[in-house]
């Protein structure tokens, strides 16, 4: 219980990360930044990143709930 908790933090954390990471790559400037065609791809990314979240944080819940 305390270690399924753990582990929805840290993976929440993680994802958190990947999240601030992809956003960067989405705004950032002209060296690290995502070309035009690869839109679609990083819209994906950030779904998927908050997808991610949002089942840590379930996980965490239900750890918690028990």
């Amino acid at each position: 219980q305390v270690l399924q908790c753990v582990y929805g933090s840290v993976c929440a954390l993680l994802f958190s990360m990947y999240l601030v990471f992809d956003t960067q790559l989405l705004m950032g400037d002209k060296s690290n930044r995502i070309s035009e065609e690869e839109y679609i791809y990083a819209a994906l990314q950030l779904y998927l990143d908050m997808v991610q979240i949002f089942l840590a944080i379930l996980q965490i819940a239900g750890a918690v709930k028990n």
